[in-house]
């Protein structure tokens, strides 16, 4: 192969050492991706969902409809919780086996950007590429979360990745191509709904277009394969969950996966201009510091050669998934994440084209001044935050201000600093590969401290009351439990039990603790200070668990049969 005028093509003698640096990249990525201690707890509110879903599944052996608090879940298909499930029967049910499978996600789509780019571009490349994922803070934050997201961008690669290679291929191996693409997007289905694959489609769709070759492709696709193999994995459940659950299922299916995109359903809507630049602003800080040479390869024209194909597909790639998101009413910072392989593999390309003196001076000064702009304000935001952290919530205040939080920070903050100095040292002297060594490794290891040290902390003190009020109703099962307010899931996977979960305005609570006060004659209410007050002026209640900013009820039966 030749090599681009943009970024190299493969070089001309095979390059040894693949298998090591594969398998060298895999073991410090897990390293950090499955460090998460075993007991850190889980966050509100998506992982003690999908986690106590899973655990019940695996209890149940329903596998058909996931259950969350003793009601069908029917917000995300069945994928994830299979994965979950399996994970929980190997290692058991907890935080750390409801998080492997998105570690084992996230090191699978790394393992795809190394092997593509190293297949296209060379050893170095690969090397900048995977630097790029692997250190992102999106990749790493859903890496270590138990959702859905880690293993929707390993699917949706999969099936971009594999229909790109059936583009440049004929015969049989393109069929084969197409089929691998079709299976991935079918798990895709069942991951988090259609959306997948239709942006595989956009993507492939956008990128033939620009290669004007869209027509011509549509042709050589075998439908006759490429669709039975798609539905065959991706229907079958939505038949069996419209089955048993009817048009709840499909009111559930409407709002997820139409009315999220369309209406802003389920997402900040209500912060509306702010509201709509939630992925755009996920995309900048999610992908830092490489953001402004993953912007840069999203800009530039490549020019002809071996790479532009794989430059092209990740255009399509960044743009079709930042446009499609950023349009949306309903955003979440996790849309970003998918994304995030396309950033990557864009970043190593404008990298290349520097190192080979392929850029014009005036741009890479200008990339490499928004990188440690970008960097700058990081470490600006991990050094203040413990002084600052009066003006926030008092959970949050608790949290960040914590000894070892207190520590860890600075010395995040320390460590980008002293990146971006041997960084901007080693340019001037025109080290660039250099330089970005010292980037890639620098901002790894601040990760690793920010990651392994500091996040851990500070979710164990978000979570504390949750917990501790969890455990509380788990040793008291006989006892009906209902909120008052805090609505959060967290208690229910940590009670292991069922907890209606309802507001303080919710019209059903008085009629709901009366149920409760009839059948046993007294509940547990979970609530705060006051909500405490509240119910004490007008129940025969004691406070018995006092958890900082939860306390725990115990409501008895009054006279009038509940009320004082």
């Amino acid at each position: 192969m030749t090599a681009p005028d943009t970024q190299p093509g493969p070089a001309a003698k095979p390059e040894g050492g693949a298998t090591f640096d594969l398998v060298a990249l895999l073991a410090v990525a897990g390293l950090l991706y499955l460090s998460w201690p075993v007991h850190a707890p889980l966050l509100d509110r998506d992982e003690p969902r999908y986690a106590a879903a899973a655990r019940t599944m695996l209890e149940t052996h329903d596998w058909v409809v996931p259950q969350f608090n003793e009601a069908p879940r029917y917000q995300k298909p069945v994928l994830t919780y299979w994965l979950m499930a399996g994970s929980m029967a190997i290692f058991g049910a907890s935080e750390w086996s409801a998080r492997l499978p998105s570690a084992l996600a996230a090191l699978g789509t790394l393992a795809l950007v190394h092997f593509t780019v190293r297949r296209r571009w060379g050893r170095r490349a690969a090397w900048v590429a995977s630097a790029a994922f692997a250190t992102a803070p999106l990749v790493v934050l859903w890496a270590r979360a138990a959702s859905t997201d880690s293993v929707l961008t390993l699917l949706l690669s999969g099936a971009l990745l594999a229909g790109w290679h059936a583009t440049e291929c004929d015969g049989q191996a393109s069929r084969r191509w197409y089929m691998v693409s079709a299976a991935c997007a079918g798990l895709a289905m069942l991951t988090k709904g259609p959306t997948a694959p239709l942006l595989t489609a956009l993507t492939l769709a956008v990128y033939l277009t620009r290669r004007r070759r869209l027509l011509s492709e549509f042709r050589r696709v075998p439908w006759g394969t490429v669709l039975p193999v798609f539905l065959a994995i991706g229907v079958p459940w939505y038949v069996a969950a419209y089955l048993r659950g009817g048009v709840g299922f499909l009111e559930v299916f409407d709002e997820e996966h139409v009315g999220r995109l369309i209406e802003g359903a389920g997402g900040p809507s209500e912060l509306r201009l702010w509201g709509r630049l939630v992925v755009v602003a996920a995309m900048i800080v999610g992908l830092a510091p490489w953001t402004p040479l993953s912007l840069a390869g999203a800009l530039r024209r490549p020019a002809a050669g071996e790479g532009l194909a794989l430059h092209e597909l990740a255009q399509a790639w960044f743009w079709c998934v930042l446009v499609v998101f950023g349009a949306s009413k309903g955003q979440w910072p996790s849309y970003a994440l998918l994304l995030a392989p396309a950033a990557a593999v864009l970043a190593s390309g404008w990298a290349e084209g520097v190192l080979r003196n392929r850029e014009r001076e005036g741009i890479a000064i200008a990339v490499v001044a928004a990188t440690v702009l970008l960097a700058l304000c990081l470490a600006v935001v991990l050094a203040v935050a413990p002084s600052v952290s009066g003006a926030a919530p008092q959970d949050y205040r608790d949290a960040l201000s914590s000894p070892v939080v207190s520590v860890l920070l600075p010395l995040s903050a320390a460590a980008l600093l002293a990146t971006l100095a041997v960084f901007v040292a080693s340019w001037a002297r025109r080290a660039r590969g250099a330089s970005l060594v010292a980037l890639g490794v620098g901002w790894g290891a601040t990760i690793a401290v920010f990651g392994v040290g500091c996040v851990p902390s500070i979710v164990r003190e978000l979570s504390r009351p949750q917990i501790e009020v969890g455990r509380y109703l788990a040793a008291d099962r006989a006892t009906p439990a209902l909120t008052y307010g805090p609505r959060e899931p967290t208690i229910v996977f940590y009670s292991e039990r069922q907890v209606a979960l309802l507001k303080k305005d919710d019209p059903a609570f008085p009629a709901s603790l009366r149920h409760a006060l009839a059948s046993g004659g007294e509940a547990l209410v979970v609530t705060d200070r006051d909500g405490a007050e509240a119910l004490e002026s007008s129940y025969d209640s004691a406070i018995r668990l006092d958890a900082g900013r939860l306390v725990v009820l115990r409501v008895r039966a009054g006279p009038q049969g509940s009320r004082r």
